[in-house]
């Protein structure tokens, strides 16, 4: 059900199925669909999701480490 709700471009939801794929939590481990996953609830200003793709960015932790981008959001 909760993919379902990202699905729908819920916020919350698509943050919560970006970090718990990206830690393996209820959903096997898939760090490209984390990714865009997160990367979609940070695009709708969503303010936890912004800081943590900031943070994944600058620790690289999931993602490349990119200083530039991390800093920017």
């Amino acid at each position: 059900w909760l993919r379902k709700a990202a699905e729908t471009e819920d916020p919350d939801s698509m943050h919560s199925v970006g970090q718990r794929l990206l830690e393996g939590e209820g959903f096997d481990q898939d760090l490209e669909q984390g990714r865009s996953w997160l990367r979609k609830a940070a695009e709708t200003e969503d303010p936890g999701s912004m800081f943590i793709l900031g943070q994944r960015l600058l620790e690289g932790d999931g993602f490349d480490q990119d200083l530039e981008e991390g800093r920017a959001g």
